[in-house]
């Protein structure tokens, strides 16, 4: 019995503190929904699910092979014809699928997962040229490349050979024969180079952000040979003519060429005594002996009308042009003609006429060379070749407002590089001029 009071006792206590607990319980939920009674308390914070992360397209670099197509490359790659036809249609603005340049760098665009490409990219002109292949259709973009175009000056010394010389002082092998055939009427550069002779040349240049780097036309340059110094300036004339001119605003271009051709050495020069190898006897040599190998392209000296072209005795095959002001030039011991050379046409200076032999009275392959003047031989060695009319007041006035700075940046180049008359390395050879950014 007293055991059964005791509890009965105890049970009121313990409702009274059930009931007690429950309050507090509820008044604290209802201060944590009301954040704002307790301004310094942060807000909680929910974490959020993390973002799966997802890989970036893959695009792999090739490079265009002699004679390779754009549906060679796509073909075996998975394309279908269908589809490469499709690209082939839509590119043919931006370049020709059946004649890609060989070295020509390209990309193939992979999707994550997949071993087969959905599509490609194409540096064209300065721009990437971007198609992809989505549910059978050919999506085309273009953008351009971030590159800066700058000026530059780069100059150097002759050491054995102009065309190695320039190449290591940091010109294109494009530019080193650009630079010969401006200076091609006034320097042989068979014969006139010596080492010591000197050269600068100003052209524009442009490095794209890839590493790219493409060069533009000389615009000025000059070349210092034997002590004499000779200088050209690109210029176009209020006609629309363009061409290159000396600093006084006469044109390089000249009547003839400096050579007929290419050619290893000079065997006999123009002599009145001369002992012919052949023969042995002391009798007139009143041409001009180029030594080359079978074959070698020869051209006109100077724009004319072909007067004969065919056999003629101990010359072997021979063609004669008649030229303006009573000049005629002979080339003889040919192997043969150019196609399309005959009596009665009309060839321009530079155009080829025919190719080194050793016909007719000949010891061996070689061009002999003549040139004449209202029917009397001359030395065309020694020859002043008339130049062609200069420019006019007009055009000479504009002519050096354009040419100012260049010949400026010539000559700070030219003072700061053989001031010391040593040979000049690269990192003093070449002078930028001014910058031009575009991304």
């Amino acid at each position: 019995m007293n055991g059964g009071k005791a509890v009965f006792g105890v049970r009121p206590h313990l409702k009274i503190l059930v009931f007690l607990g429950a309050v507090l319980f509820g008044l604290a939920r209802i201060h944590d929904q009301h954040p704002s009674d307790k301004p310094n308390r942060k807000p909680v914070r929910t974490r959020k699910p993390a973002i799966e992360a997802v890989d970036p397209e893959l695009l792999v670099t090739f490079t265009v092979q002699n004679g390779e197509t754009l549906e060679q490359i796509l073909g075996k790659r998975g394309f279908s014809p269908r589809a490469i036809m499709q690209l082939s249609e839509q590119v043919a603005e931006y370049l020709n699928p059946r004649r890609l340049r060989p070295g020509q760098s390209y990309q193939l665009i992979y999707h994550p997962g997949e071993d087969r490409p959905v599509g490609i990219e194409f540096k064209v002109k300065g721009r990437i040229l971007r198609a992809e292949y989505r549910k059978g259709v050919w999506h085309l973009r273009e953008r351009p490349i971030p590159y800066i175009r700058q000026l530059k000056v780069v100059a150097g010394e002759i050491h054995h050979t102009f065309y190695q010389s320039a190449l290591s002082a940091g010109l294109a092998p494009i530019q080193i024969i650009e630079v010969a055939e401006i200076f091609q009427y006034d320097i042989d550069f068979f014969a006139d180079i010596r080492d010591g002779d000197r050269f600068a040349v100003v052209f524009y240049e442009t490095v794209y952000r890839d590493g790219h780097r493409h060069v533009e036309r000389v615009l000025a340059a000059r070349m210092f040979i034997r002590g004499r110094s000779y200088t050209a300036f690109a210029f176009k004339t209020a006609s629309g003519s363009m061409g290159y001119f000396d600093d006084r605003g006469r044109p390089l271009r000249k009547m003839f060429l400096r050579a007929p051709l290419q050619y290893r050495r000079i065997s006999s020069g123009f002599s009145y005594r001369r002992r012919h190898p052949i023969t042995r006897r002391i009798r007139p040599h009143l041409a001009v002996d180029y030594v080359a190998a079978s074959g070698t392209p020869v051209v006109a000296v100077g724009s004319g009308r072909v007067v004969f072209a065919g056999w003629k005795r101990g010359y072997g095959r021979l063609i004669e042009i008649r030229h303006r002001n009573g000049y005629r030039s002979r080339y003889a011991h040919l192997r043969g003609f150019a196609r399309g050379i005959r009596r009665g046409v009309n060839v321009i200076q530079g155009q080829v006429i025919g190719y080194v032999g050793a016909t007719g009275t000949a010891t061996g392959p070689h061009l002999h060379f003549e040139m004449l003047r209202y029917g009397r031989r001359i030395n065309f060695l020694a020859m002043k070749i008339p130049p062609l009319k200069p420019l006019g007041s007009h055009d000479l006035a504009r002519f050096r407002e354009v040419t100012a700075p260049w010949m400026q940046a010539i000559g700070d180049v030219w003072k700061r590089t053989f001031a010391r008359r040593r040979k000049p390395s690269l990192e003093n050879s070449e002078l930028q001029l001014g910058i031009h950014q575009k991304t």
